[in-house]
């Protein structure tokens, strides 16, 4: 008890966090003004890509209805059916225990409730694509379970491979390369020139994983096909966003204050009062979604605008001279390399509790020999926290994609968390998808979303390289592994 009083100024302070954090700012919106969207009637087609049935409707409703009433064709593609979601799963079918052909029954509710809301919507469910692969799990298909030869096991249906019947793909199999090329091929059968998809800052796991995989297609269409949408962006799950959470039809959305700042070009789309009333019809229909905890977050989306923000292009790598940059702790040698990614800073409770793991820049280039990357933090991490590179490849030889994790830990001189990766170790990558982790003990702290680097071709040099594989670093202990 005398422990519980103690802290208790600080259980406060926590609190105080939580309530009031991610708030519009006034002084915000003055400084990123929300520009406006392109007019939809220059639209000749679209396509949304939703994580789960209810996605579409809630960040994307108003567009569709504005695009259908104007008869511009509109695709929605749902890649998981929400299955996993037991809390709802449990109070629908009001047990306890429920076996994995009730949570088939439960996505296939889902699937049509989006169905339902599409109709109002004025979208025909011909025009609905549900993909079927895992929920909740998706993540682990994008950073795990990558080739046909090493399948994930669904954790609820306990099955490799999709046991829905409306779906794309008849028993899909749980792995990135199918899920892939599904998107693939119904982009190129499709061909939409506006494509949606969520953010990659969407706190949800599933989320910007979908966003990864959507943005490793286009990218590989881009430089196969010469196809280039312009790619728009979404947000549902972030802090306490849409704020404030109530029915208020007559409210407007606004970007959380956290994703201000940091290079994302925010854009709205006002809605006609009628199409707004018509939103908050379509949200209704999702019927196993509107909870106690959930309905409110649900209706909030029923506002007077939508909110979209341009995909970030892949970004040219600057290339260096050899032996500008030293290993060494030191962000002295990164003068005048603009970061890479900008991670929102603060906006999470855990990030509050080890604020030496919040993870603020990620500064990126290469020479003619090495990659580099530099992790920048709030601050020195303490002994207990563990920070990682993820790297991802584009290139896939079979079954096989490049995947690398790099745990790096500071020395004594700590300014950033510096590594250098001669370019072998990434082998005919081009295209490399480049995030970082930070970790306190098994909790992770903070994550910063996965963008696209470009590296430039210097394949001439390295077929004379001696080939070692081994990450070069005297300040960090680094260790390289598989994810």
């Amino acid at each position: 008890m005398r422990r519980v009083i103690q802290y208790f100024p600080f259980i406060i302070l926590v609190f105080c966090v939580l309530v009031f954090r991610n708030h519009p700012s006034s002084t915000g919106e003055e400084l990123y003004p929300l520009l406006p969207m392109p007019d939809i009637s220059e639209m000749k087609s679209i396509m949304v890509f939703a994580p789960h049935p209810d996605d579409e409707t809630l960040a994307c409703g108003g567009l569709i209805a504005e695009a259908r009433s104007r008869n511009i064709p509109v695709t929605v593609v749902v890649v998981t059916n929400g299955e996993s979601f037991s809390y709802a799963a449990h109070i629908h079918y009001k047990k306890i225990i429920l076996p994995p052909s009730y949570y088939i029954k439960f996505g296939e509710k889902r699937q049509k409730e989006t169905l339902s809301a599409m109709k109002l919507l004025g979208v025909s469910s011909n025009d609905v694509i549900f993909l079927g692969y895992p929920d909740s799990d998706l993540r682990l298909l994008w950073e795990s379970y990558w080739g046909f030869n090493q399948l994930y096991t669904h954790t609820l249906l306990r099955t490799r491979f999709s046991p829905f019947q409306n779906i794309y793909r008849k028993n899909a199999p749980y792995c990135g390369a199918s899920l892939l090329e599904d998107i693939k091929e119904l982009l190129i059968k499709h061909r939409p020139d506006y494509v949606f998809i969520p953010s990659a800052e969407d706190a949800h796991p599933t989320h910007w994983a979908v966003n990864c995989f959507c943005v490793m297609a286009l990218e590989e269409l881009k430089e196969q096909r010469g196809y280039s949408p312009k790619i728009f962006t979404y947000l549902v799950h972030r802090g306490r966003f849409p704020y404030p959470r109530a029915i208020n039809l007559r409210e407007v959305i606004k970007p959380p204050s956290s994703l201000l700042g940091i290079g994302i070009h925010w854009r709205t789309l006002p809605l006609s009062q009628s199409i707004v009333e018509l939103k908050y019809e379509a949200i209704k229909q999702y019927k196993s979604q509107l909870l106690p905890r959930m309905k409110l977050f649900m209706f909030s989306f029923a506002r007077q605008n939508e909110l979209f923000a341009e995909e970030k292009e892949a970004v040219h790598l600057p290339f260096v001279n050899k032996g500008r940059i030293k290993i060494d702790g030191k962000i002295e040698d990164w003068t005048g390399i603009p970061p890479f990614i900008i991670d929102p800073q603060k906006d999470t409770l855990i990030h509050r509790l080890e604020p030496s793991a919040d993870i603020a820049y990620i500064y990126a280039c290469q020479d003619e020999d090495n990659l580099y990357l530099m992790l920048k933090l709030s601050g020195k991490p303490s002994r207990e926290v563990k920070c990682y590179f993820n790297i991802l490849g584009v290139e896939e030889k079979g079954d096989e994609r490049l995947r690398l994790k790099k745990e790096v830990r500071a020395g004594k001189n700590y300014e950033g968390l510096e590594i250098a990766i001669p370019l072998p170790t990434l082998k005919d990558n081009k295209l490399l998808f480049i995030g970082a982790t930070t970790n306190y003990g098994t909790i992770t702290v903070d994550k910063s979303a996965y963008r696209v680097a470009i590296l430039k071709n210097t394949l001439h040099k390295l077929v004379h390289h001696s080939g070692k594989k081994n990450v070069h670093s005297h300040l960090l202990n680094i260790n390289l592994h598989r994810f």
